[in-house]
């Protein structure tokens, strides 16, 4: 008896410990860094590495926290006994939401300041965490990785701006 008991304890405990499973709808998330503006400067920038001779200034990683706020959110007015109006908030937390693009410039400025005219292996990655909240599983961004190797192009008329040179001809 007491086996049975025991099985039925330890069932109903593990049970309980089981992930819940939600819905959710398909969710397609594009996120493209433009380089041309930077090109068209005459700054090389590449993830993987650069074929062309060049000068390894040094390894640029950067990792950036996005800010934290707090926001009012006016959740039901009421009277008080007096008649005034008593405006309850519920304070929330939100997470500053950074685009891809400044974090872009973040690279390339630090890579300007060493001198470099380009970056090779460049890589910006998000960390992030997931966890469910009044069963809403959330999202929330840790901090942003970026990384890559500032360089000095040994020579600017390398075969790649031949070629764009006649390409646009």
């Amino acid at each position: 008896m007491k086996k049975v008991v025991i099985i039925i304890v330890l069932a109903t405990l593990v049970s309980s410990c089981a992930p819940k499973l939600y819905p959710s709808k398909r969710e397609v998330i594009t996120v493209v860094l433009d380089y041309r503006k930077y090109n068209d400067d005459g700054f090389f920038i590449s993830s993987t590495p650069f074929i062309g001779a060049y000068e390894p200034l040094g390894d640029i990683k950067i990792v950036v926290f996005p800010g934290k706020y707090f926001v009012y959110k006016d959740v039901n007015i009421q009277k008080n006994t007096q008649g005034d109006v008593d405006l309850p908030f519920r304070k929330t937390l939100e997470v500053e939401k950074i685009q891809f693009d400044e974090l872009l410039e973040i690279m390339v400025n630090e890579a300007k300041k060493l001198g470099a005219d380009g970056l090779a292996n460049m890589t910006i990655r998000e960390e992030s965490h997931t966890y469910t909240v009044d069963n809403v599983v959330k999202t929330e961004i840790l901090y942003y990785n970026l990384s890559g190797l500032a360089i000095k192009r040994k020579w600017k008329n390398d075969i790649f701006a031949k070629w764009k040179t006649n390409s646009e001809k």
